[in-house]
């Protein structure tokens, strides 16, 4: 059993696109339901995962200002 997702993000928009093949593997649909439910568990966890990032995007943000500040502060004491 496998099954294939094709996930492709759009910076612009901050869209997801989300195409999956089925369960039943390549060439194979699987039913309606069941691609429905493959979907959701995978957007969500790219949702989760993505919020994540951006947390982490802050934080490093957060830190490179406060390490500039600081390298801004040597400077000025070493003139």
């Amino acid at each position: 059993m496998s099954f294939g997702a094709v996930l492709g993000f759009c910076c612009a928009d901050r869209c997801a696109v989300l195409t999956i093949r089925g369960r039943a593997g390549p060439g194979r649909a699987g039913t309606p339901g069941e691609r429905g439910r493959v979907g959701m568990r995978e957007l969500e966890r790219t949702t989760a995962r993505r919020s994540e990032l951006d947390t982490l995007v802050a934080q490093l943000a957060k830190r490179l200002q406060e390490a500039q500040a600081e390298r801004e502060e040597l400077v000025i004491a070493g003139s």
